[in-house]
């Protein structure tokens, strides 16, 4: 009986390890998706910043001869 216990008490402490490890990898990660996050919104931003100084050129080159004209 004394033997059963102690084996439970050795699965119960590797669980709590591996779930402690678990829980370190978890956080890690979700810091590393914020971080992606964060920088695929930075480069969102600046694509639209270029787009909108596109919109600017083709106004400028073409919009005023009313060759080109935007759709906004």
């Amino acid at each position: 009986m004394q033997k059963s216990v102690e084996k439970i008490e050795a699965v119960l402490n590797e669980l709590r390890e591996r779930t402690a490890r678990i829980e370190g990898r978890l956080e890690e990660l979700s810091k590393r998706i914020d971080t992606v996050n964060h920088r695929i919104d930075d480069l969102r931003a600046h694509v639209d910043k270029r787009i909108d100084g596109l919109k600017w050129f083709f106004y400028v080159t073409w919009g005023s001869h009313g060759a080109f004209s935007l759709p906004y």
